[in-house]
């Protein structure tokens, strides 16, 4: 499934840039905006998302990451 994401920040993010990987709107977008405000994630506790930033801006062109697939019954 793929559901599209738009984000923009002048002179930030390139305009017109897109990305074709994987990512978990609801988990990676909690350490990315953290991370954007200068804060930090809270000590002690599992974090399933990534930051997207260096992803976002350019810095590097993927997030490593292992995903689990779930089946919910008949549905």
């Amino acid at each position: 499934m793929r559901v599209p994401f738009v984000a923009r920040w002048k002179g930030k993010i390139t305009p017109g840039t897109v990305l074709n990987g994987q990512v978990g709107a609801m988990a990676d977008l909690l350490p990315t905006l953290v991370g954007l405000a200068g804060g930090s994630l809270p000590a002690g506790r599992t974090i399933d998302g990534k930051d997207l930033w260096p992803l976002w801006s350019g810095q590097t062109s993927s997030v490593t990451r292992s995903y689990a697939h779930f089946h919910w019954g008949n549905i």
